[in-house]
């Protein structure tokens, strides 16, 4: 029988970058309009090493985390981390 759970572990897991895998998942969330876990996945790929943050303010499956309230709060940390690059 599949386990979408298991099979999605496995692939992270194996992932050569597991933050990319996280990326995709906010991006999954974010167009069926599941805000908490488009953000939960988006902070966790953040920490998990995605630096693109160009793409993420412009990246057209982020729209819908976009419109939330909590976008700005997001991006005002993103501002905090890329000043430290």
């Amino acid at each position: 029988m599949f386990n979408m759970k298991v099979s999605f572990n496995n692939y992270y897991l194996g992932h050569k970058k597991p933050h990319i895998v996280l990326y995709r998942l906010a991006c999954t969330y974010s167009r069926l309009k599941n805000s908490t876990n488009g953000f939960k996945y988006l902070k966790l790929a953040i920490k998990s090493g995605y630096k693109n943050f160009k793409h993420i303010k412009r990246d057209p499956d982020l729209a819908y985390l976009r419109k939330q309230k909590e976008w700005r709060k997001l991006i005002l940390q993103i501002e905090i981390i890329m000043k430290r690059y």
